[in-house]
């Protein structure tokens, strides 16, 4: 492995994964006070890599990549039916779409600290801190360097869902906007004061995740640099009994465009952690991505083509064979 920071961890994997192509690993993040912790992950890859490296000969090589930051109380095992489903799902709607291109799907997922295998410290600021700090080491060091030296074209996307907002909208606030193309809110929130909860946790939301929950300030702040956020989009529920649309709805629409902001009728907060979503999740996705083709008559020229998924049928899953590859 070309980094030996990046260890392959013995974690099992559900026996029913069903996922052409995913390895759990350990990546060791090193603290300011010289102390080092060893984070779980886990990617998943479809199609296969060494079918994506052998095949397609001749036609631009396109990396879809997905950040996706868990929500409260879910670990690497927790999306892992989830995960498996959106990476086959959004490979089949893209390549569909555009067969001129070699496409590959890869979705990152990290365990936050405290959670699943993840060591960490009780809920205080202390891991907040830690969080914010471990998703930005993710993001640079294991899920931006993936696929550089073989695709002609990388989109990158962050997708948090509820508490994993937070994280993403983090990431929106420090990482380079130059590597992140778009960011899915799904079941977002704009900040702690929205969130309903028995009376015993207010004190103590506003003392852990004050800081963390602050999605409408970070997003009115860089709405006031940038002039837009319009690599943003948000997915909310009607029935979310957590973080209640009308209050988020409204605050939201303040510093996101309108048409950027998805209600999803019927469904409830939970209902972004299903299969069930993965449809609208994919369609919306593909509704904003641009991947550059190369006009054939002019060969230097390149032009943005968005794609559109509205009316276009499914097509069937691929079977490719079971590979275990190893990214790094």
């Amino acid at each position: 492995m070309d980094n030996p920071n990046t260890l392959i961890c013995g974690l099992p994997l559900p026996e029913s994964s069903g996922s052409y192509e995913h390895k759990t690993r350990l990546r060791k993040i090193d603290g300011p006070d010289g102390s080092s912790t060893l984070i779980p992950y886990r990617v998943y890859v479809y199609p296969p890599l060494q079918r994506f490296v052998l095949e397609g000969e001749g036609r631009e090589k396109v990396g879809v990549k997905v950040f996706y930051c868990d929500g409260n109380a879910m670990n690497l095992d927790s999306h892992h039916s989830l995960l498996t489903e959106y990476v086959r799902s959004f490979y089949n709607h893209l390549q569909y779409l555009h067969p001129r291109h070699d496409i590959t799907v890869f979705i990152l997922n990290w365990d936050y600290p405290k959670y699943g295998l993840a060591p960490g410290p009780l809920p205080s600021q202390d891991i907040v801190v830690m969080t914010k700090r471990h998703a930005v080491e993710m993001y640079n060091h294991v899920f931006l360097p993936a696929y550089r030296d073989i695709a002609t074209t990388l989109i990158h996307v962050v997708h948090g869902y509820s508490l994993g907002s937070g994280v993403a909208c983090h990431l929106y606030a420090t990482i380079d906007p130059t590597h992140i193309d778009l960011i899915l809110l799904s079941a977002a929130f704009t900040g702690i004061h929205t969130y309903q909860a028995p009376t015993w946790w207010t004190k103590l939301k506003s003392i852990v995740y004050a800081d963390f929950f602050a999605n409408y300030q970070i997003l009115k702040q860089n709405k006031r640099v940038a002039g837009n956020n319009d690599r943003v989009m948000i997915q909310l529920a009607e029935l979310d009994a957590i973080f209640p649309l009308e209050v988020n709805f409204a605050r939201f629409v303040r510093v996101v465009r309108d048409t950027d902001i998805c209600v999803v009728e019927g469904v409830d907060h939970v209902w972004f952690a299903t299969l069930e979503s993965i449809p609208q999740t994919v369609e919306l996705l593909s509704d904003r991505i641009e991947i550059p083709i190369t006009v054939s008559s002019h060969p230097l020229r390149q032009q943005r083509v968005g794609l559109r998924l509205r009316d276009v049928p499914s097509p069937a899953p691929a079977t490719p064979p079971a590979l275990d590859l190893d990214l790094d």
